[in-house]
């Protein structure tokens, strides 16, 4: 059997960190434009459901589908409320239309691109996705001084790798 022979073999391991990764959305209105200032990030990198099947004695699960991914992100937002405002102009006006059609799939997506970096800010891997708000954007006001923050959910519908690079 394998064991650890001391802590320095832990010690060699880099561990990665949960606070090195920059967002960009490409749209965004300045000074938003360039990285996003994110608090937080959730990226759906896989989903799998499974299926219980039923034999005479016993029961197992199979791999069934996959379910769709979702990038959920947490940002605070400037005095003017621009990244709020542009939300909801994204929902309200690209998407909805003010009500009086729906948009089509590839005109509600904008390209959102997650960077993940290593301890020296050196860039690992770069993901783009062609995302969509679903979310109930809400602005909360209460009498405390703290900052604006919201959270968003996107629902990711293609990569550009996916379909040559259009949705």
């Amino acid at each position: 059997m394998a064991f650890l022979k001391n802590i320095n073999d832990l010690r060699k391991i880099e561990w990665g960190r949960k606070h090195l990764w920059d967002v960009k959305f490409k749209d965004a209105p300045a000074p938003f434009n360039e990285w996003f200032p994110a608090i937080s990030i959730e990226e759906g990198l896989s989903s799998l459901e499974s299926h219980d099947v039923q034999s005479a004695m016993t029961s197992h699960k199979v791999p069934k589908a996959s379910r769709f991914k979702d990038i959920k992100i947490t940002f605070y937002d400037d005095q003017a409320g621009t990244l709020r405002e542009w939300i909801k102009k994204w929902v309200n006006t690209d998407i909805l239309n003010g009500g009086k059609y729906l948009s089509t799939l590839e005109s509600s997506c904008k390209p959102v691109t997650i960077l993940k970096l290593d301890h020296k800010r050196t860039p690992i891997s770069t993901s783009t996705y062609f995302v969509y708000p679903e979310t109930d954007l809400m602005f909360e006001g209460d009498s405390s001084s703290d900052a604006v923050m919201y959270a968003v959910n996107f629902h990711i519908v293609s990569t550009p790798t996916d379909n040559n690079g259009s949705i």
